[in-house]
């Protein structure tokens, strides 16, 4: 059959094109991936999350147990490299099928538009292929799919819900049975809540719309009375199971051990992190607006900006449920993102530049209909072939792709492009190597202590040395924990007061075993004598 063909429907086709996109986003993640732990692109929770999933622990809030399990299985089958190589590797595979879900969600959105639909097969594949490309290469999902992270699977939840959910719509239209579909779609997102709470966010208006199509009264009855749904939901959902499970096996790393009824609550919420939460002062917020329509413009600059409203504008006329549940789910995020008081909240809006992309898509083809009917006018020529035109959709979509994916390459590989990045590496190694064993090394700082927690707990477990995170002395279970490690490294009685946790803890090492300190040293210099040590200080007696 010809590639300019009108009815190229064989699914094998699509999957063969998803593999392509999945594919080209995959070698452009493992060309520029961290070959180890990074605190490159906000990558400093790494550490955490691989000490975790390698020793059967628990990580910070909200204990990620889908990231967990999925890291630990996928480690098990790619034996390849440390295990922060691998959980690297995790990352990019997961963000390089997420962009093939975009481009198959973008093609079921194309669809169900009619006069989209009616289209040459080539060009809904190749505009549909031009937005998995154009989100591939987009600079926030780029810079997580080459480190440990929680958002390459987040993105991954995202694209193959929307996929999913448009399937779901386009049988609603058809006037076909639902089957299990809505039922896999909420186990799934279940799952996918396992991975990152903000999914619910994005999810909720699409639920609320799934619920409401047809607007008859009886049909939206029979939906909520189906009880399989909220079933495979909850099923879904079981996955923080883990928690207490692997909390009742006292692993060195057990945040708020969530064994217990509080614990798990502490675990789950979140409740250390709620002083974020619209924490951001009402001063900053413009500030933090424009940044967000910042980032919204370097993800697929002004040219995709314009195809994906134009997508969006499309979409309205026949679908407007879909646009408006989308755009719902995206001022939630947004908001969401811009009041959460922390340094890396901008990467919640992950899942809003995926819709765009979706959207983009068919703003693409859209245009490649445009350009082909307007080839006779340009060529004065009413009866000009099907191949002229297909030659210039041909040419437009090689112009789209260069304006858009082509130029996000080029403008971020440099900075994104993290393969001869070992400041993390060697900070953690250097560390470990110049302290010797049975030394407590007391760090401040999320990012450093992490790291060393990886290389002391993962990689280097046989060198004997502990690393004590200061932040963390303020938590009781915590110090527990520590004693229950290493009885005579803290004593049992605890001081009520931080700092004088922190002052216990160095004093009742010194002069019985070598004590550093690492990371913002302010506190340290300030109450110690203080002596260069490669990455560490040791702390004079």
């Amino acid at each position: 059959m010809s590639n300019f063909g009108g009815s190229w429907n064989d699914s094998r086709v699509e999957w063969a094109v998803f593999a392509v996109v999945a594919s080209i986003a995959l070698v452009v993640y493992a060309v520029t991936l961290a070959p180890g732990i990074t605190w490159e692109n906000l990558g400093g929770d790494g550490g955490d999350l691989l000490t975790a999933a390698f020793t059967w622990g628990i990580p910070h809030p909200s204990g990620y147990p889908t990231y967990l399990l999925g890291l630990r299985g996928f480690a098990a089958v790619f034996p390849f490299g440390d295990e922060a190589f691998r959980a690297n590797v995790f990352s990019a595979l997961l963000a390089a099928l997420s962009v093939g879900f975009v481009f198959l969600a973008s093609l079921r959105l194309m669809e169900l538009v009619p006069h989209l639909a009616a289209a040459r097969r080539w060009t809904i594949l190749a505009s549909a292929a031009f937005a998995g490309v154009a989100v591939a290469v987009s600079r926030e999902l780029w810079s997580q799919a080459t480190i440990t992270e929680v958002y390459a699977l987040n993105a991954l939840f995202v694209s193959s819900l929307i996929y999913g959910l448009l399937v779901l719509y386009g049988r609603h239209v058809r006037g076909e049975p639902e089957g299990r579909l809505r039922v896999v779609l909420a186990l799934l997102l279940g799952v996918g809540l396992g991975n990152h709470l903000t999914l619910a966010v994005f999810a909720a208006p699409f639920i609320v719309w799934s619920y409401s199509w047809g607007g008859d009264r009886s049909a939206v009855l029979g939906r909520l009375r189906d009880w399989r749904t909220p079933a495979a939901f909850l099923a879904g959902l079981a996955v923080y199971l883990y928690a207490p499970i692997a909390s009742a096996g006292a692993p060195v790393l057990n945040w708020g051990h969530p064994d217990n009824a509080d614990g798990f609550w502490w675990m789950v919420s979140g409740s250390i992190y709620q002083e974020y939460q619209f924490g951001v002062d009402s001063s900053q917020i413009l500030d933090r607006i424009a940044g967000v329509g910042d980032l919204i413009l370097s993800q697929y600059a002004f040219v995709g900006l314009v195809l994906s409203f134009v997508g969006l504008s499309v979409v309205w006329e026949s679908h407007r449920g879909f646009v408006i549940s989308g755009l719902a789910g995206m001022v939630l995020v947004t908001g969401y993102a811009i009041g959460y008081d922390t340094v890396d909240s901008f990467l919640y809006l992950i899942p809003v530049f995926m819709l765009m992309g979706v959207w983009m898509g068919v703003g693409a083809l859209a245009l490649l209909l445009a350009v082909g009917e307007a080839v006779p006018r340009v060529f004065g020529v009413v009866g000009v072939g099907a191949h002229s035109r297909a030659l210039v959709q041909v040419a437009a979509i090689a112009v789209l792709l260069g304006a858009v994916p082509g130029f996000s390459a080029f403008a971020n590989f440099d900075g994104l492009n993290l393969s001869d990045d070992r400041r993390a590496i060697d900070f953690a190694e250097g560390a470990i190597a110049q302290a010797e064993p049975g030394s407590v090394i007391v760090t401040s700082g999320a990012v450093p202590v992490f790291s060393l927690w990886y290389q002391s707990y993962v990689v280097e477990p046989e060198a004997g040395v502990l690393a004590l995170s200061m932040g963390h002395l303020q938590f009781d279970w915590y110090w527990d924990d520590v004693r229950r490690q290493a009885p005579d490294v803290l004593p049992e009685v605890k001081p009520d007061e931080f700092l004088n946790r922190i002052r216990v803890a160095i004093d009742f090492n010194l002069g019985v075993r070598p004590v550093y300190v690492a990371g913002e040293i302010g506190f340290f210099e300030k109450e110690y004598t203080l002596e260069p040590a490669g990455e560490i200080y040791r702390v004079l007696p």
